[in-house]
């Protein structure tokens, strides 16, 4: 009789123990969801309220000769604050250049500026970045093969990444864009330009 009892005692503790640990387990998890759910509510707040850089390109009508003008070919690369805090731009690295084939998957950047201290761009503000083109310039035969007018055809990229911070928080802004030549496909008035392309590696926003 002792025996049984012991082990029917034995059994409704064990039962009890198992219903306080999965209490137990419940109550952490439920724990660990609420955490969650306010960190990314924080996250959210901090994504609305922090600054955003973003970049455009401007470059000449057309891609020009050796002969014309001379001297080296740069573009220039356009960075704005389009967020509600300032920005503090930390390094800016971009290379502009031509291609034969395809780009590879993982850029490897050129010319590379350091700001240790961070150089501020207020919310609305604007910062002029200048690519020098790794050629130099280009000879004839080579913007012929870029416009697409001759057999052998190049791409001309410019392609760049910008870390900043805002608001304790790192952004990291990656971007390639391809001359667009416009060969055969242009409506009347339209000119040839840079557009976004390149592999994903090169494009992210974050």
């Amino acid at each position: 009789m002792v025996g049984v009892f012991g082990i029917a005692y034995a059994a409704l503790t064990f039962g009890e123990l198992k219903q306080q640990t999965k209490a137990t387990e419940d109550a952490a998890k439920a724990g660990r969801d609420s955490a969650e759910a306010a960190l990314s509510q924080a996250n959210a707040i901090v994504d609305a309220e922090r600054a955003w850089i973003v970049e455009s390109i401007q470059f000449v009508e057309d891609i020009p000769y050796r002969a014309v003008g001379g001297g080296v070919i740069t573009a220039r690369v356009t960075i704005k604050n389009i967020g509600k805090q300032p920005a503090f731009l930390r390094l800016a690295q971009l290379r502009f250049h031509s291609v034969e084939g395809t780009l590879p998957k993982t850029p490897a950047y050129g010319a590379t500026q350091v700001f240790p201290e961070g150089f501020m761009i207020a919310p609305g503000d604007e910062k002029y970045l200048r690519a020098a083109l790794e050629e130099g310039a280009f000879d004839n035969e080579t913007v012929d093969r870029i416009r697409g007018s001759i057999v052998g055809g190049l791409k001309l990229y410019i392609y760049g990444e910008l870390l900043y911070m805002s608001m304790g928080k790192r952004g990291i802004n990656q971007f390639c864009y391809k001359w667009n030549n416009q060969m055969g496909f242009s409506w009347e008035g339209t000119k040839p330009y840079f557009e976004k392309d390149g592999p994903s590696g090169y494009n992210n926003h974050t």
